[in-house]
């Protein structure tokens, strides 16, 4: 039923959803029909949710994929893919993000109601590994901070 909605509903959220689901579901069953409706599809925040689903399910084409969106040179960019780790939930993928704690960018705004206070490519990373690895840094972690030199230097070591 799910299957059979994805392939054939006309409304991309509805699309974007049921893959996220069927990726959340972690059945192998479902890796083909996904990878069939990805050479379909044309909603681009569907594909991309079809992505996420592929990676999370370990398919290795989509999980190179998100590798690589976690080297664009777009600041933004890179913490959009850092965020979509969350949702892949693959600790082995924690060694990609080690180089993103040399980027000082600015690439996410965390102030209230939207106000000027941005975190950096490398905070960002900091705090969605402090997430996916369960919390293995030995340092306070909050979404809006800036992360000294040194508490960067750490989680690379705790990467190693």
């Amino acid at each position: 039923m799910v299957l059979a909605q994805l392939r054939a509903h006309s409304d991309e959220y509805v699309r974007e959803q049921l893959a996220l689901l069927l990726g959340k579901l972690g059945e192998p069953a479902v890796i083909k029909p996904l990878q069939e409706r990805f050479l379909t599809e044309d909603w681009p925040l569907t594909k991309h949710a079809l992505t996420l689903a592929l990676a999370r399910l370990g398919d290795p084409d989509h999980r190179r994929a998100q590798v690589g969106r976690l080297n664009q040179p777009d600041p933004k960019g890179r913490v959009a893919a850092l965020e979509d780790l969350l949702y892949i939930q693959d600790k082995t993928l924690a060694k990609e993000v080690k180089p993103l704690f040399d980027d000082v960018r600015e690439g996410k705004n965390v102030g209230p109601s939207h106000g000027p206070y941005w975190i950096r490519v490398c905070d960002v990373a900091v705090n969605v590994l402090d997430r996916l690895l369960e919390h293995p840094f030995p340092f306070e972690i909050r979404g809006v901070k800036r992360y000294s030199g040194d508490e960067l230097a750490q989680a690379k070591q705790v990467i190693q």
